[in-house]
């Protein structure tokens, strides 16, 4: 979704094995679904039953368990240390660009041994050159830190020279962005209590992603559509009741996901770094 604010860019397959995450890209996307990204591709010690259709991108949001610090931080040792086959795909599929991201934790885990094993799979699968860096949600205005961490690989044998052809001066600013009138016309909850300090942050916003801010819990719980409007995502893009979702499984998803707007802000600087020929 950030890439898309950037770039023409079409989702054309996916792999993800989540119950509830499938059941909304298959509502949001109707392409599909390559399922356990262990099981594709081809390698030379082992045969893959599932071979990876070709594309120009491979964008992966690899599991942030392993380096989270709501987790053991366990790292390269975790069982879901998924990058050496996010690279293997991304070169089985013939890919000019690969995109990762994942929590600010990767960049210290296991003393650093962590993040070198990335640069080791990327440039081990062709992808040479790389550009990272992070980047807090609140940079693009949303009322929170959530800092991400952004990666973008490109393989010079295959791009051979091409730019990544990126859409100039819409990318920091949404279409839908509410008017004043509209503002003061729609119903907005009074925040109040531990939210209230974060009512001019949260006001802004609404500004920016063209939502009104909904009621931050229901009874003692957090409240999912809560959850989505700070995430800056479409009304209704996790939490709609089309999807059938358990309000557990929408405050999972949208625990694991990424600011679409922040995205585009990072990926929009790292690719033009490489299109200009810059070096870390």
């Amino acid at each position: 979704m950030g890439l898309s604010k950037i770039a023409n860019v079409e989702t054309t397959w996916v792999a993800e094995i989540d119950e509830s995450a499938n059941r909304l890209l298959e509502y949001r996307y109707a392409v599909p679904n390559l399922g356990d990204v262990r099981d594709l591709a081809t390698t030379e010690d082992r045969l893959f039953e599932i071979e990876v259709p070709e594309c120009d991108v491979v964008t992966a949001g690899f599991p942030c368990q392993p380096f989270s610090q709501a987790g053991d931080r366990k790292g390269t040792e975790d069982e879901r240390w998924l990058i050496d086959d996010v690279c293997r795909v991304a070169s089985s599929a013939k890919a000019e660009w690969l995109i990762l991201e994942n929590v600010r934790g990767i960049l210290s885990a296991n003393g650093g041994n962590a993040i070198s094993r990335v640069c080791e799979s990327m440039a081990r699968s062709g992808f040479s050159r790389w550009e990272w860096g992070t980047l807090p949600a609140s940079a693009v205005g949303a009322p929170h830190k959530r800092v991400r961490w952004f990666c973008v690989a490109t393989n010079p044998h295959r791009r051979a020279g091409k730019e990544f052809n990126l859409r100039h001066g819409d990318w920091n600013r949404e279409k839908g962005r509410l008017n004043r009138k509209v503002r003061n016309d729609l119903k907005r909850p009074c925040l109040s209590g531990e939210f209230k300090k974060y009512e001019s942050s949260v006001r802004r916003w609404e500004t920016i992603t063209g939502r009104v801010c909904p009621e931050p819990r229901v009874g003692n719980r957090i409240n999912p559509w809560f959850v989505e409007f700070m995430m800056g995502l479409p009304y209704g893009w996790v939490c709609s009741e089309k999807l059938g979702l358990t309000k557990t499984a929408c405050l999972g998803m949208l625990g694991n996901g990424v600011v679409p707007l922040q995205a585009s802000c990072a990926l929009y600087q790292l690719i033009e770094r490489i299109n200009n020929g810059r070096q870390s």
